[in-house]
């Protein structure tokens, strides 16, 4: 029961059963008031708040708070009855009928149950004597599609930028969309028999509509026994996994044990519950996030004769208004991200692109030209992780990053220059191979380098002179002395730092098997400063 301390001019009320709150509820049909001001919308009256309960979309037990106030001052009022016209739907109402005094109030409790009809709009209907309040209740239930998938669970964010660029290759980028939307296509593999039975059955109701999504690649599990009516989890980890406040998890043991249930908040070890479990689980059970998603149509399958049938479901997720950017896990140089490791595989497509316009008459001879000084290079950064915290901190990178619209500097993790000499301790030069760096390395984004030594340790430096010593070598100027004196078999290459944004609004994680095996695959661009 809430603390209440509430005046209105000569009454105060402190605690206890009674309770008044807001104006602006559902009033009765009793219009009799002796007030002529602006009371008259509250004195002798009851009230009942709120006025309408429009829950949404649910997948657990739901309990809506519902307050009953009697606003008369000098008159008490007979509860007589509660007529509920809703689906699968309690409330812990007194045993009635119940005299309400004069100025007292109670709170209820509306207890919707997740098992039931699939649409209900019905209402909760109070009679006091001869004035009646009628509150419309409507809310959809949810299932939760909780069939363990195939692995290779392919899972996209998608953000939106708007890229305005000018006629010289430099750019402004807009964040449109800074929460991604997030899509999972699960490959479900079942036998026939009552597992495939009731998949089928689930996809002719609710094929197109909102279901409930566990996410699979978070799991975590229960490190002690889980009894009916409990309020809280005890797991092994919610570190690297997207629980939230007010949201949703699921607790799973199989495709027809498991229980959807609401989070009201969490710890490193704990999931505290804004509602009791219906069920008992043993510890060694699944705990995972749930999220709510459209079941795209069409959900498609492919069926062997008396056999094995393979389903083929994609989900649109639409609770995903959460913020969970950060980028302290990585590396930094000029204050942005920079991702210093090396990419995975054999190779990494490249490429050069430049704005080029053509006048063509068609008649005669075509007439190139360009308004870009360089072209930009476009490449990608892969990424395979290992462990549920590494493709956390990926995960987090990339909200970060938004797309395409945050720059990182990205290395070229190649022999981009070829050092001639010791770089000499104290001084600021480096004399190279001559390959034309003198027209390239004060052109952004080639004017960063990294010196990778053969220990291991890198040096970054911004290019501020290039000349040409000879036809065979080129001095390249930095803007910090050399720490120490380091040979040239010291050196194991000398890369050039890109400044680069992401080429793609739309990022895909592989997800190879469960506990952070993924791999993601990232395009990239220069950015020209």
């Amino acid at each position: 029961m809430a603390d209440w301390a509430f005046d209105l001019g000569s009454a105060e009320w402190d605690g206890g059963d009674s309770a008044p709150f807001a104006v602006g509820t559902a009033a009765s049909t009793d219009t009799t008031t002796n007030d002529n001001g602006p009371g008259v919308l509250w004195w002798e009256r009851i009230h009942v708040h709120p006025r309408e309960i429009e829950v949404g979309n649910i997948v657990t037990t739901t309990v809506v708070e519902l307050d009953v106030f009697n606003a008369y001052r000098d008159d008490d009022k007979d509860w007589d009855d509660l007529d509920i016209n809703a689906n699968g739907v309690t409330v812990n109402n007194p045993s009635l009928p119940e005299t309400l005094q004069e100025l007292e109030g109670i709170e209820l409790d509306v207890t919707i149950s997740a098992e039931g009809a699939a649409n209900v709009d019905g209402n909760l209907t109070f009679t006091f004597g001869s004035t009646t309040i009628v509150v419309p209740l409507i809310f959809q239930r949810l299932v939760a599609i909780a069939f363990v998938p195939e692995t290779n669970v392919v899972e996209d964010l998608e953000w939106q930028t708007n890229v305005i660029e000018a006629l010289s290759g430099k750019e402004k980028r807009q964040a449109v969309r800074r929460r991604p939307r997030q899509s999972f296509l699960y490959e479900i593999a079942v036998e026939d028999g009552t597992e495939r039975q009731r998949l089928e059955n689930l996809l002719f109701l609710h094929t197109g509509k909102l279901v409930g999504v566990p996410v699979w690649a978070e799991p975590t599990r229960l490190t002690g026994d889980v009894s009916i009516g409990a309020t809280s989890l005890s797991v092994t980890s919610t570190n690297y996994a997207d629980y939230r406040d007010d949201g949703t998890a699921v607790i799973w043991v199989d495709e027809t044990d498991f229980e959807v249930v609401n989070v009201e908040s969490f710890t490193t070890t704990t999931i505290t519950l804004a509602t009791s479990t219906a069920n008992a689980f043993d510890a060694g059970a699944i705990v995972m996030p749930l999220r709510i998603a459209q079941l795209l149509s069409p959900a498609g399958s492919t069926r062997q004769h008396l056999g094995e049938t393979r389903y083929r479901l994609q989900f649109i997720v639409t609770d995903n208004d959460t913020e969970i950017a950060d980028d302290s896990a990585f590396s930094t140089y000029n204050s942005k991200v920079l991702l210093d490791d090396p990419n995975f595989g054999e190779s990494v497509r490249e490429s050069y692109t430049r704005k080029v316009h053509v006048l063509d008459g068609g008649s005669g001879l075509r007439a190139p030209y360009t308004t870009s000084d360089v072209a930009r290079r476009t490449s990608h950064k892969q990424f395979i992780t290992d462990s549920p915290q590494t493709l956390w901190e990926t995960r987090q990178l990339l909200h970060a990053l938004r797309g395409r619209q945050v720059s990182f500097y990205l290395p070229t993790f190649g022999q981009e220059i070829t050092p001639t000499q010791t770089l000499v301790s104290g001084t600021a030069t480096m004399d190279v191979a001559n390959v034309g760096f003198t027209d390239t390395g004060m052109v952004s984004p080639r004017d960063e380098i990294r010196v990778v030594k053969t220990d291991g340790t890198t040096l970054e430096r911004t290019v501020t002179d290039v000349s040409e010593i000879d036809a065979d070598e080129e001095r390249i100027s930095v803007d910090e002395n050399w720490p120490s004196n380091i040979t040239v078999d010291e050196i194991d290459r000398v890369e050039i730092l890109e400044l680069v944004r992401l080429d793609s609004d739309k990022i895909r994680i592989q997800h190879k098997e469960v506990g952070g095996d993924a791999t993601i695959d990232l395009p990239v661009k220069a950015v020209l400063t």
